[in-house]
């Protein structure tokens, strides 16, 4: 226990953060195998938007070039901050090491939360990702407030068919610092893909300077991007996923058997008027309808799919029940044994303890074995008769 004690290094401790001890992040984000061993394939896309709406993105593919830009560029007032980091898929790992990503996470002065936000975009052998549940974090303080969070959403991979399978759930990080003296925002988005539709939006309204002049006008509204980029995808996934149970439900009858984000006006109070604030608080609550409505929808489908299963589990026991009766009416009933049974013509002698047979053992006989007989030969003759007819409807249909 002692020589663990002495292997651990506290180079970084912060006991107000929900994660104080960074190495534990960095041990697990190690293990996980979050960021690229090659550094071939490392890309960071870098943007900054000047208080003039003018961007500049410059794409960083080295620890050197990481921090020769960093040398070169400042906060400016009133501007905005976008670094993009990417998978090559949702498969695979984040595109850059972990050098070069602890050079942008010291030069936009992030917290650990960043780096808590990189640990769900692992190397995978398994779509494990749809299980995960992702809460988000906010802190505030008279300098900054930071904001982060995982937004999960449906993507339609394949336009050949419309089958559930056809869709997958993938993850986008975002993390967003608000320097309040400065105006400036800085965030750090994590990318399932490059071609991702939401980094593709971004990427042309900020390079439109009358669009990024109305992107500019409230420090959260790149959130509201993301949001309506995807947020529409649930209700064709949920249509498709409805469009299977419906399917099953049919087939089966036919047998005859909320919580609120965490940033809202009083947050914003230090640095944007009561107006704005409403503004963007009604923008967030109608989100939060959206995701009580999809939620609804998805009970709602929950309940349709629990009733089918009860219908299919209620016809396999009434075809169970069927299958037993018919299994009785074919099997051969020996009623004497019933009428009669074996106790009359046996007895235990209480002394001898042996069994006697009675002398009236001659009546089952004479009653069970010709009964039996019958029955047998009936059965023989019942099934002769069958089978000749089955053969003369055979020798009709042949003749025709």
């Amino acid at each position: 226990m002692g020589d663990q004690l002495d292997q651990l290094s506290l180079t970084s401790f912060d006991p107000f953060s929900l994660a104080p001890f960074q190495e534990d992040i960095w041990s697990k984000a190690q293990a996980r195998r979050c960021f690229t061993t090659n550094k071939s394939n490392v890309q960071v896309d870098w943007t900054d938007v000047t208080s003039a709406n003018r961007a500049t993105t410059t794409s960083l593919t080295s620890l050197s070039e990481a921090k020769t830009h960093v040398a070169q560029t400042s906060v400016q007032t009133g501007g905005l901050r976008i670094i993009s980091i990417n998978q090559n898929n949702s498969w695979r790992p984040l595109n850059v090491t972990r050098e070069v990503f602890e050079e942008v996470k010291s030069a936009t002065g992030a917290s650990a939360q960043l780096l808590d936000l990189a640990l769900s975009f692992n190397e995978k052998s398994i779509a494990s990702k749809e299980a995960f549940v992702s809460a988000p974090t906010f802190s505030c303080n008279s300098v900054c407030f930071e904001i982060t969070y995982i937004f999960k959403y449906a993507f339609f991979k394949s336009y050949d068919d419309d089958r559930p399978d056809s869709w997958t759930i993938r993850l986008t990080g975002v993390y967003q610092k608000y320097d309040i003296a400065a105006n400036h925002s800085t965030f750090i988005l994590m990318n399932p893909s490059k071609d991702c539709m939401f980094q593709k939006r971004l990427a042309q309204i900020v390079s439109s300077p009358d669009h990024c002049a109305k992107l500019m006008v409230h420090p959260l509204l790149v959130h509201n991007i993301l949001f309506s980029t995807f947020f529409t995808n649930w209700r064709d996934y949920l249509k498709t996923y409805e469009e299977t149970v419906l399917a099953v439900s049919r087939s089966s009858i036919t047998q005859h058997i909320e919580d609120t984000l965490r940033v809202d006006h009083q947050v914003l109070t230090s640095f944007r008027s009561q107006a704005s604030c409403e503004v963007v608080t009604l923008l967030l609550q109608n989100y939060a309808n959206q995701v009580k409505a999809f939620s609804q929808a998805t009970s709602i489908l929950h309940q349709r799919a629990n009733i089918t299963a009860g219908f299919i589990a209620d016809t396999f026991s009434f075809k169970s029940s069927h299958t037993v009766h018919e299994q009785t009416n074919y099997m051969l009933d020996d009623s004497m044994t019933a009428i009669l049974g074996m106790n009359p013509f046996f007895e235990m002698d209480s002394n001898t303890r042996n069994v006697v047979v009675s002398p009236q053992f001659w009546i089952y006989l004479v009653f069970c074995i010709p009964v039996t007989a019958g029955i047998v030969f009936g059965w023989l003759f019942y099934r002769q008769r069958r089978t000749s007819r089955a053969g003369g409807g055979i020798m009709i249909l042949a003749r025709c």
